[in-house]
């Protein structure tokens, strides 16, 4: 049987001393002893019983060294000696060095530049260099190695407004992208990509410059994503549309709330059928990315309005083709505790801003189900950018 580590995380000693309980009633129950526990809170580490405790002092988290006593990352770099420098001995030390954050992105940059140097030049996979290079690899080498720095686990407060920031540059010798998460304290590297040129075609700095930003762009969307892997979910409405036959109908508006970010993705159903709901999700998945979970009410009590609105989450939440597409995805579709709204404020509070933004764009005016989604999907876009949602 193979056996990994359980990192879990908390908010509080009280709420990580019910983890860790629970976590060790589970697997016992499981016959299996959950053990080797370290955490960098002292109070909770003496509430544990002495036999769970870890004896490994800095354990590896996802592959990184962490200090837990610091509650900070420790980064290093380290290449093997050889006396024979060959380019399959040079390609083998180069991807070795395991860094998934990029944040060894400047000290693994020249010996990248000298591997894509060996290639240039058609060595031969084990045949031994030039004493030129061999000098140049071996100063590359000693600059890199046992280089160590120490990166905070936590980059911001809590509750605190954070800013994400990318920045983007090229040379002649090297494409690259990070993104910081600044706040009013400091700012912080979170991670960082780079990429060489192709040693194949021309290559001018405009064109690099271009391919630095595409890099930019789908190192934000990376983290972005990431962000919005848990979302809320609710209808408002009805809202009156223009049909065909020139008399007038109902349409509803849908809201997806991501519960980090509080940035919001807004839709317009034609009805409260099943197939509109199913429809309305595809396009979220399709444009928003698919989230770990979806959140939505559960309340008996409501008026009449609300009533109905409720009533058509809850059937298209067991309709076998809603419940595939879920299933299919490996969505965690959860509703809130009855006579608990409390628990669904964060995307209750949102529905009043775009309901606010139809009535001052439309007042009395009936838009056709067309028209309509186009003004939604304007202020959708006009309230991601409001600075009042990243205000927590």
């Amino acid at each position: 049987m193979y056996v990994d580590n359980l990192i879990l995380t908390s908010n509080t000693i009280e709420e990580a001393t019910t983890i860790y309980r629970s976590a060790k009633k589970i697997f016992q129950d499981l016959q299996m002893n959950l053990r080797e526990f370290t955490s960098n809170s002292n109070q909770l580490m003496e509430k544990m019983e002495e036999k769970d405790k870890s004896k490994q002092q800095h354990p590896k988290v996802l592959g990184i060294q962490w200090n837990e006593e610091s509650d900070q990352f420790c980064v290093h770099c380290k290449f093997p000696e050889s006396t024979l420098i060959t380019k399959r001995f040079v390609t083998s030390s180069v991807v070795a060095i395991y860094d998934p954050m990029g944040w060894l992105v400047p000290l693994l940059h020249p010996a990248k530049v000298f591997l894509q140097h060996l290639w240039r030049k058609q060595y031969e996979w084990d045949t031994k260099r030039t004493a030129e290079d061999e000098a140049e690899w071996r100063a590359i080498v000693n600059n890199m190695n046992k280089f160590e720095k120490n990166i905070p686990r936590f980059l911001a407060p809590k509750k605190s407004k954070v800013i994400s920031v990318t920045f983007a540059d090229a040379s002649i010798s090297a494409m690259s992208a990070c993104k910081y998460i600044h706040h009013q304290d400091a700012m912080n590297l979170l991670m960082a990509k780079t990429k060489l040129p192709s040693i194949r075609g021309k290559n001018t700095i405009p064109k690099l410059e271009l391919n630095a930003i595409t890099l930019a762009m789908r190192l934000t969307n990376s983290v972005l994503s990431q962000l919005q892997k848990h979302v809320g979910l609710d209808y408002f409405g009805p809202i009156t549309i223009k049909v065909q036959t020139g008399s007038t109908g109902k349409s509803y508006g849908s809201i997806i709330t991501c519960m980090v970010t509080r940035l919001i993705h807004l839709d317009v159903v034609s009805d409260l059928s099943t197939t509109a709901f199913l429809n309305m999700l595809r396009r979220f998945f399709a444009r928003r990315g698919v989230p770990k979970s979806i959140t939505s009410d559960n309340a008996p009590t409501f008026d009449l309005g609300n009533a109905t609105l409720q009533e058509s989450l809850q059937a298209a939440r067991h309709d076998p083709a809603v419940m595939r597409e879920i299933s299919d995805r490996e969505i965690d579709w959860k509703t809130i505790t009855p006579y608990a709204p409390w628990q669904g404020g964060f995307y209750e509070r949102l529905i009043k801003s775009p309901k606010h933004s139809l009535h001052k764009i439309l007042g009395k005016s009936v838009l056709p189900f067309e028209e309509l989604s186009t003004v939604v999907t304007e202020i959708e876009a006009l309230l991601n950018t409001s600075s009042h949602l990243h205000i927590q």
